[in-house]
């Protein structure tokens, strides 16, 4: 029998891109290119980051893992 999958979840994310290698703003580092659930940050560090203009912020949505029916 056939294993029944659940439509994907989406979660509202950021990604993150700098140029500086070791940057810091927002409670993190940043290095290259980096994916992040936007409730990992306060509202104050999620204005850090935004306003931040050695960063590149995009709103994304990050697809979860569909869940399996056994």
């Amino acid at each position: 029998m056939a294993e029944k999958t659940k439509p994907t979840k989406t979660a509202s994310a950021i990604r993150v891109r700098t140029a500086q290698i070791g940057f810091r703003r927002g409670g993190r580092e940043w290095t290259g290119t980096t994916e992040v659930l936007i409730s990992e940050f306060t509202e104050d560090q999620l204005e850090q980051i935004r306003n931040e203009p050695l960063l590149v912020v995009e709103d994304i949505e990050i697809g979860q893992e569909p869940e399996k029916d056994a």
